[in-house]
């Protein structure tokens, strides 16, 4: 936009009309310049309210995210039982303790307990008013071995509540080809000691003590052996003249069986039938 000359006619009309335009322009660009501006404002303005709208969406889905990992942690954690004497309780609870009962040659009784815990079975001991009887419990705690003071018998029962006999009922003697029958000797002597106090081994076996082969009134004690089933007795040796003095006193490093009697010890090893001190 040109100057006006001053020596034109109208130039003060120019010049008002010039200012006037110069007023417009500077109107306009003022305008341009605020709505332009606003516009920018706005649309910054959106865009921040939409990252501040993502952003507390992610923080609360944080949150929420923490919130159900510690009510999961303490779901499990009612879940989890811990071991207290309350669970010991329950179990001990879920075994139960029974009793076998057998009668012995005089009319007693004999109460022989067990326990069974799920499909466990396993002799606990035996009870005995008269406190005459011996018994012993196998390792496995599956057989338990007794004698009946009475009779003279050695009775082996097992934890399904099986009896079995183990006695030698009668004895042959090879120097005299005679037998003696086990009742007819304790007929006319029943203090004989025919077999008592009998004892599991660690070879399968069981001993016992007895006065066979002889029979005078105060014979001495001799050990011997029988196999499970009752089969194969054999005399092993020597082992004393007093029963109430002969115990058996556990087993040495490999495994054999230790007899004392009058304080002697006396070791039968292994598959073995004789003793050795």
């Amino acid at each position: 936009m040109g100057k006006p000359s001053i020596f034109s006619s109208k130039y003060e009309q120019q010049m008002k009309r010039r200012r006037i335009n110069i007023i417009l322009i500077i109107l306009i660009f003022i305008s341009a310049s605020y709505f332009g501006g606003k516009y920018f404002l706005n649309k910054n303005n959106i865009n921040i309210n939409i990252n501040i709208l993502k952003n507390k969406k992610i923080t609360e889905k944080k949150v929420d995210n923490q919130k159900r990992n510690i009510s999961a942690d303490n779901t499990n954690k009612k879940n989890t039982v811990p071991k207290t004497k309350n669970n010991i309780n329950t179990s001990v609870e879920n075994e139960k303790k029974l009793s076998y009962e057998y009668k012995t040659a005089n009319g007693s009784v004999l109460k022989i307990n067990y326990k069974v815990k799920g499909d466990l079975k396993e002799f606990l001991n035996l009870e005995d008013t008269s406190s005459q009887t011996f018994y012993d419990i196998s390792e496995d705690k599956k057989y338990i071995i007794f004698d009946d003071v009475t009779s003279n018998d050695i009775i082996l029962a097992d934890v399904n509540g099986n009896f079995k006999k183990l006695t030698k009922m009668n004895y042959k003697s090879y120097s005299t080809g005679h037998t003696y029958k086990k009742d007819k000797i304790l007929s006319y002597n029943p203090k004989y000691v025919w077999s008592r106090k009998p004892h599991f081994t660690r070879d399968g076996r069981i001993v016992y003590i007895s006065q066979l082969p002889y029979f005078r009134k105060n014979g001495k004690l001799y050990l011997w052996v029988v196999n499970f089933d009752g089969s194969d007795h054999k005399k092993v040796g020597f082992i004393g003249n007093d029963l109430n003095l002969v115990t058996y006193a556990g087993y040495d490093s490999e495994g054999n069986i230790r007899i004392k009697s009058n304080n002697v010890i006396y070791y039968l090893k292994k598959n073995a039938y004789y003793l050795s001190k």
